[in-house]
């Protein structure tokens, strides 16, 4: 009997549940993404945190209102055994520091313009023009 069980448990394992946060990066494409940081050099002799850790840490920090640096990273770490499914890992407040202060900027904002473009194909036709006023 304990056999039945232990097989039966076995085959369901556990299930993984998209977080509102993931489904929200699921729209920036991952390698469209890479593409912009390849060719701004962005990860270029980077050991620790990725542009793509820069990038979801930062849109944490915005989206659950975080009011430091320090704020952010005890939060974002809070969640950790989350970070798998999210493609990041643990981020330290020097490493993030760092990286907001060196990393270019235009990473992010090609980004920006590139999700903006996908918002605007979705936009009624008079309504695109509220952006650009």
């Amino acid at each position: 009997m304990s056999r039945q069980l232990f097989h039966k448990t076995k085959k369901t394992g556990i299930k993984h549940h998209n977080s509102v946060f993931q489904q929200l990066l699921k729209t920036i494409p991952r390698h469209q993404f890479q593409k912009v940081v390849d060719r701004h050099n962005g990860d270029h002799r980077i050991r620790t945190l990725s542009c793509w850790t820069q990038l979801v840490a930062m849109m944490f920090a915005q989206l659950a209102s975080r009011v430091s640096i320090r704020d952010l990273v005890e939060n974002f770490n809070t969640c950790h055994n989350h970070h798998y499914h999210l493609g990041v890992s643990r981020i330290k407040r020097s490493s993030l520091s760092d990286a907001n202060s060196t990393r270019a900027a235009s990473i992010f904002s090609e980004t920006f313009f590139f999700l903006l473009q996908k918002v605007r194909s979705h936009l009624p036709r008079g309504a695109a023009s509220i952006w650009y006023a």
